[in-house]
């Protein structure tokens, strides 16, 4: 879809990355997504923490790029956690048998 609204903002909180995500991640954002998350490991940012609650959609690019990046994170002795997702965000993320590896509460 032409157009799509997608806002990453990134704050660093000590050893930590913060990404606030806003609107869908999917085919024609989801690229964005995956560079912001790459820009972050180049930097040695293996700390992140996904601030999903203003997420619309998340498509299955989506989901790639966050598995992709939690297992770069871990590797690198990092973390990777997801917080604040909307109900339909956790439903896809339970879908995928990610939720439990992923979620904070």
């Amino acid at each position: 879809m032409k157009g799509e609204y997608f806002e990453i903002e990134k704050f660093k909180i000590g050893p930590t990355v913060r990404f606030n995500i806003h609107g869908r991640i999917s085919s024609s954002t989801s690229f964005q997504f995956n560079d912001a998350m790459n820009l972050a490991l180049r930097m040695g940012q293996n700390n992140m923490i996904l601030d999903m609650r203003g997420v619309e959609f998340l498509s299955s690019l989506g989901i790639r790029t966050i598995l992709s990046t939690y297992k770069q994170c871990a590797a690198t002795g990092g973390n990777l956690q997801i917080t604040n997702p909307p109900p339909h965000v956790a439903n896809v993320l339970g879908m995928a048998a990610l939720d439990t590896l992923l979620l904070k509460e």
